[in-house]
């Protein structure tokens, strides 16, 4: 992220969301589809299939998250969720196209610490107001829709759950709505800590 006037910042109070450039209707899916459940904190079940899903993708990896929290002490502990991190950054250097949406709650330093795990995010990070969003599309072929936030706690304390969901059409239809975000709701500003 370039360097920043604080005049450029946005209004830390201020929630307001650009205008939406258009509302998708709901998608109800016609065929027949694969769902693999996600819990946490059952043992593996979310970070085993989570990285799986990520080090899939061959074309794409879009990911809308609230914030991603890297562990502030790497420990055996928190090891399944680095190696989340770890395969993002490594599909976007093995050329994969990635990108990240994340709310205003991702501060500057977050954003440093992700690049210091080799993760680009001056060219695949944005920052939008407001998102809620915990998932990932892969390709035009899968998607994971999950409460699960990207810390340590939420990949593999909480109680959350997430479905992922084998069916390209639903893939295109999150990924429409994920580039909507990208396009034109998301900016590249995020607050200083």
């Amino acid at each position: 992220f370039p360097t920043r006037r604080s005049s450029d910042l946005p209004d830390p109070s201020s929630t307001r969301t650009p205008a939406f450039a258009q509302f998708f209707p709901p998608f109800p899916i016609p065929d027949q589809v694969t769902i693999t459940p996600l819990l946490t904190p059952d043992p593996h079940d979310y970070a085993d299939a989570v990285l799986k899903l990520i080090n899939s993708a061959t074309t794409r990896l879009y990911l809308q998250y609230q914030y991603i929290e890297p562990p502030k002490t790497p420990s055996a502990d928190n090891q399944p969720f680095q190696n989340l991190i770890a395969a993002v950054a490594a599909r976007q250097q093995a050329g994969i196209e990635v990108k990240i949406v994340m709310s205003e709650f991702e501060t500057a330093g977050y954003l440093e610490q992700l690049q210091a795990l080799g993760i680009d995010v001056v060219n695949t990070v944005k920052i939008q107001n407001n998102v809620h969003n915990k998932g990932i599309i892969v390709d035009d072929t899968t998607v994971l829709v999950s409460s699960q936030n990207w810390s340590t706690a939420g990949t593999l304390h909480n109680r959350d759950a997430g479905v992922i969901i084998a069916h390209p059409a639903t893939a295109t239809y999150y990924a429409n709505l994920f580039l909507h975000d990208w396009n034109n709701l998301a900016t590249r500003k995020t607050q200083d800590d």
